[in-house]
């Protein structure tokens, strides 16, 4: 076997880079030692027996070399991985220490007598042990899995009574009393992980304060030992707990002599540690000239959890920040990694620098401390728990509505103690590798990376900002650098502010889009003419009066070049009076800034009408400004409107509104608006929710009256608006009063997704007009009936009593059982996502168990002492009927686990579906945990809605005796 010389030719530092993320790096080191030895000495080829290539080959072992020799070179020798020595246990009824000298002698000797074939390689009917082997491996992982009974367990009909095992066997242990095959590996008793706690100081170098350039210091690891050859930030390894939390929280003159050690020229004047609302720099100290180098700032950033198999690790992590020293990083002192928990050296046993940085910023490979560019850190050979994937892709639809704080059972006011103690406490409960079963490997498993991701968040100050103005999305975005450093209030201010614009919800839209409008007024008039006593109004001739007088249609073209600008091109055609014209618009709209818009429409065909807008907008006020007319034609005489709004109320959305707009008519309009508010809870709930019967639940008012002026004659308007939510149906009723005209106008507006239906009725002095209107995106089509004659009452009685009659009906005979029928089987599929084989409830099972343990140690301390015991306890849709009374998951374990010293608090204002050990019946539905309690001997029950508080014990829970 002859091996490539290009990996024998590399380096570790580009074999850990390939090597980046897989873990067990020494691996990687023993793959690169192995190749360049059989390059060198071996003149590139591997031995052709498992004898010489286990001597021989570094990182080769006995079952590497088995497995290589027997598939390669079909050598007669065995190869015992962790599937066949479960095969080989289970095989030989093994019940010893698997990992004991003499249990691994007798596996491997029976692993060989497997490939112990007779015959050569030559003979047609030779087994290759090769594929012996490969065929053990394969029955061990697929039929002999560490939780796979055999097929048969029972001995064979007319087989020979076994002694037993244990008179047999010198080194087998007593079998269980209770055994079967599963029992087998005997397991090992597993060493608990040590825990230390390292500090890290991430070490950042710049000029002066503000520099673009940001240098970062990576030291390397030892060469043998956690993480071998892998550069990291400088590192105090196993410190004390006491020691880590002065270090970082006190006078930093430990760390400034460590530093020293690394760094030539560092001043060793102490630097007080500060927090992230304290770290501007005090420039005003530095005196100008002063080229030193000094420690500008140190940074407490929060702790990083990492647990290997062997060892948890607890990474204390300060930014410190170095200033000064010249227009390039400082000179590096020649540094010698020590083994974890050795002290560096003292500053006496400083040597002349040898890593100084290159151009690029790097040393040479090789070098064991060295100055990196901020863009370049996530490049170098570090250990990957530092950095993200790099991947800017958003979360993730079931992602996004995981909430961090019901993860740890938080409120958004707890401290960065109780985000600790809490992560501390779950990662180590919900740790995969405590677990063998694999379906409790895979919840614990998914439940762990839940823990990780919300401490990753909640623990990082900006971060858990940026979560809690902008939810989980956002995270992952790539915020400016100097965003960070800014003030709270700052920051908070300019997430609160991209969240009113609705920046994250813009998507760039690459693809070309057509809208169609279409709309046609029809006079009906004819239909209600009364006839003369001579000539009475025959049914035809009232049909052929019916006329089009006007249709319109827009074809629009729309692409949105960036998530700033918006171009469009619209054909627009109008026909009536057996007149028509045609005209084309082509426009631009574009995002300066998030508080200011601009948009500029120009005519492509004579007259060349054309349009500049632009809207001014924050958290109060809004302003916007349309300037329009005809530079070419100065017949058409330009006009100008100017509107300004402003919110009314610090919390409630009530605005005022004055518009004034000078042209051939000048106006002037005031306005008091009342919109309905409506959550984007509400809005998810009726698109996924199991929806009610009337409908009638979530009713909303709005309301807008106002005065204006036309030319100079006063009006006054009002319009009340009653929307009934889950119906998606808003009715409408106005009035304008004139001194020369009034209008009343009733309506009801229908709303399904992209489909829309508008009935209005204006009945004046003068003509009464019903429109109704259709809109099936992407096409607009709208008919209008109108009467141009002295209003008949026949008209107006139909106009405004027909709209009536048909929803009134329509919704009693057809809307009330449509949704009965919508519902009920919406009720049907939830309750077989909660059968006992659907996935969701094996998942819950799962987390359940894990928390069995936890649960029932909680209810023995509680009884002891007369506490909080749960009894009954589910979680399941507020309104039962229908057959929903079955949409609820049993909780008793989950929340017995959250008892602590006789209290159960879990914050409200959130779904409590994503705390551990529960499940959502019924998504985006009205929930409400129900829980029976004993404490102090007296029984006690209550029925919380989700999103309020839950708080154990209260007095008027109390139901009696028990």
């Amino acid at each position: 076997m002859v091996l490539n010389h290009n990996k024998a030719n590399a380096n570790i530092e580009e074999v850990n880079a390939l090597w980046k993320g897989l873990g067990y790096y020494s691996r990687a080191s023993r793959l690169l030692a192995g190749a360049q030895k059989v390059v060198n000495e071996l003149a590139g080829y591997l031995p052709d027996n498992a004898k010489d290539m286990e001597a021989k080959i570094p990182g080769i072992g006995r079952y590497s070399a088995g497995a290589i020799c027997s598939i390669a070179y079909a050598e007669k020798v065995p190869v015992l991985d962790g599937n066949v020595h479960r095969l080989m246990s289970r095989l030989l009824m093994l019940h010893a220490n698997p990992k004991a000298k003499p249990t691994l002698d007798i596996l491997w000797a029976g692993a060989e007598e497997m490939v112990a074939v007779e015959g050569s390689p030559e003979s047609p009917d030779f087994q290759n042990p090769g594929d012996i082997n490969q065929a053990l491996i394969e029955l061990g992982s697929t039929w002999c899995g560490a939780y796979q009974k055999t097929l048969n367990d029972q001995p064979q009909e007319g087989s020979p009574a076994l002694q037993d095992i244990e008179d047999l066997c010198t080194i087998c242990e007593p079998l269980p009393a209770t055994f079967d095959v599963t029992m087998l590996p005997m397991k090992a008793e597993k060493k608990k992980a040590r825990e230390e706690v390292d500090l890290v100081n991430v070490v950042e170098w710049r000029e002066t304060r503000g520099s673009p350039e940001r240098w970062f210091l990576v030291v390397k690891r030892p060469e043998k030992g956690l993480l071998a050859g892998l550069y990291e930030f400088p590192t105090l390894s196993n410190v004390s707990e006491s020691g880590s939390k002065r270090a970082t929280t006190g006078p930093t003159d430990s760390l400034s002599i460590f530093l020293a050690t690394l760094i030539q020229g560092l001043e060793l004047s102490p630097t007080k540690m500060k927090t992230k609302k304290e770290k501007k720099c005090d420039d005003a100290s530095v005196e100008d000239g002063d080229d030193g180098i000094r420690i500008s700032q140190v940074i407490s950033v929060g702790d990083v959890l990492h647990v290997f198999s062997h060892v948890k690790k607890t990474y204390r992590t300060q930014w410190v920040v170095l200033e000064g020293g010249g227009s390039s990083p400082p000179a590096l002192l020649e540094f010698k990694p020590t083994p974890a928990g050795d002290k560096p050296p003292t500053k006496g046993k400083r040597k002349a620098n040898v890593a100084v940085p290159s151009a690029n910023g790097k040393t040479p490979a090789g070098e064991d401390a060295k100055w990196v560019l901020m863009e370049n850190i996530d490049q170098e050979n570090t250990s990957k728990m530092w950095f993200s994937s790099g991947d800017d892709e958003y979360p993730t639809a079931e992602e996004a509505e995981i909430d961090l704080y019901a993860v740890l059972n938080l409120n958004r006011a707890a401290s960065q103690a109780e985000i600790n103690e809490r992560y501390r406490a779950l990662s180590l409960l919900f740790h995969p590798d405590k677990q063998q079963n694999p379906v409790r490997k895979e919840a614990a498993e998914e439940e762990y990376l839940k823990v990780q991701k919300a401490y990753q968040v909640l623990s990082d100050p900006f971060l858990r900002q940026v979560y809690d103005v902008l939810g989980l999305r956002a995270v992952s975005l790539r915020w400016p650098e100097n965003f960070p450093t800014q003030s709270q209030e700052k920051i908070d201010e300019e997430l609160r502010k991209i969240k009113k614009n609705g920046f994250l919800d813009k998507q760039v839209d690459e693809e070309l889009r057509l809208k169609t409008h279409s709309s046609a007024t029809v006079d009906a008039s004819a239909l209600f003419r009364r006839g003369t006593g001579a000539d009475p109004a025959s049914l035809w001739t009232r049909l052929t009066g019916v006329r089009v007088v006007l249709d319109d249609f827009r074809h629009t073209f729309s692409r949105r070049i960036n998530n700033s600008t918006f171009v469009s091109v619209e054909s627009h055609s109008i026909n009536g009076a057996g007149r028509g014209f045609m005209e084309y618009t082509g426009t631009v709209r574009h995002q300066f800034s998030p508080r200011f818009t601009g948009k500029a429409s120009v005519g492509l065909k004579g007259p060349f009408r054309s349009d500049l807008q632009g809207t001014y907008k924050d958290d109060f006020n809004t302003v916007h400004l349309k300037l329009s007319g005809s530079p070419l034609h100065r017949t058409i005489p330009p006009s100008a409107t100017i509107s300004y709004t402003r919110r009314l109320f610090q919390q409630g959305p009530q605005v005022g509104a004055v518009t004034l707009h000078a042209g051939r008519v000048p106006r002037l309009a005031l306005e008091y608006i009342s919109p309905m508010f409506i959550s984007q809870e509400l809005v998810e709930a009726r698109q996924r929710g199991i929806q009610s019967i009337s409908g009638l639940r979530q009713i909303f008012f709005d309301k807008r009256f106002g005065l204006s002026f036309n030319n100079i004659l006063p009006m006054l308007t009002g319009e009340v608006g009653v929307t009934f939510f889950e119906l998606s149906t808003r009715f409408k009723t106005g009035v304008e009063l004139g001194l020369l005209n009034s209008t009343v106008m009733a309506g009801l507006d229908w709303t399904n997704g992209d489909n829309q239906v508008s009935v209005k009725t204006n009945v004046s002095a003068g003509a009464a007009i019903t429109t109704i209107e259709q809109v099936f995106s992407p096409e607009f089509s709208s008919i209008s009936v109108t009467d141009y004659q002295p209003v008949f009452p026949t008209f107006v009685g139909v106009s405004l009593l027909f709209p009536s009659v048909a929803a009134v009906l329509s919704y009693h005979f057809l809307i009330r059982p449509r949704r009965r029928t919508q519902r009920i089987a919406q009720i049907r599929a939830a309750r077989r996502a909660l059968e006992e084989d659907s996935d969701a409830r094996r998942k819950q099972n799962a987390t359940t168990d894990l928390l069995k343990d936890v649960a029932h140690r909680n209810t023995s301390l509680e009884e002891d002492k007369g506490g909080l015991v749960i009894q009954e306890a589910s979680y399941g849709v507020t309104d039962e009927t229908d057959g929903a009374e079955n949409l609820s998951v049993d909780v008793i374990i989950p929340l017995q686990a959250l008892v602590r010293n006789s209290r159960l608090y879990i914050p409200g204002g959130r779904s409590k579906s994503n705390l551990q050990g529960f499940s959502d019946p019924a998504p985006f539905t009205s929930k409400t945990l129900r829980i029976r309690y004993v404490f102090r001997g007296r029984s006690h029950y209550a029925a919380i809605p989700d999103y309020l508080p839950v708080v154990l014990p209260l007095s008027e829970h109390s139901v009696g005796e028990c």
